[in-house]
């Protein structure tokens, strides 16, 4: 098996199935162990968020590294109902991400039988492997 990309293909299709699901069960677990690798970092940092900011400190020091809390600009939106208007009247489409809720367009279509206007039902071919 040969986990580089651009290396030569299985001679046949059967043992090009077989080395992706073998190369596929490999990613899955190693994304499991990359999960709870995040999950930890998540934990300590969230903990050094916490600390820090409570000590009111400039930052803390370890053996190796020195850790501060900064504080930078992050937005959100707190009025759909005022902020949809702006962007028509100002053709700002570029300030929201050109993406559709795939799930609440399905709600939708399997309520009312048809898609909203301006959308489009592309099938997208998915490969599925199962053992034998």
């Amino acid at each position: 098996m040969n986990l580089e990309a651009g290396t030569e293909l299985p001679e046949t299709l059967g043992e090009c199935i077989d080395e992706y699901k073998a190369i596929n069960e490999l990613r899955i677990a190693m994304q499991k162990e990359v999960d709870a690798v995040r999950a930890r970092e998540s934990e300590l940092q969230e903990h050094l968020l916490n600390s820090i900011s409570k000590m009111n400190k400039k930052g803390e020091f370890g053996n190796l590294y020195k850790a501060k809390v900064e504080i930078k600009p992050s937005f959100r939106i707190e009025d759909w109902k005022k902020f949809i208007p702006f962007i028509k009247k100002h053709d700002r489409f570029d300030m929201l991400q050109k993406r559709i809720s795939e799930k609440a367009l399905k709600d939708y279509l399997e309520e009312t039988g048809e898609l909203p206007p301006g959308t489009l039902k592309v099938n997208v071919p998915w490969l599925s492997v199962t053992k034998i």
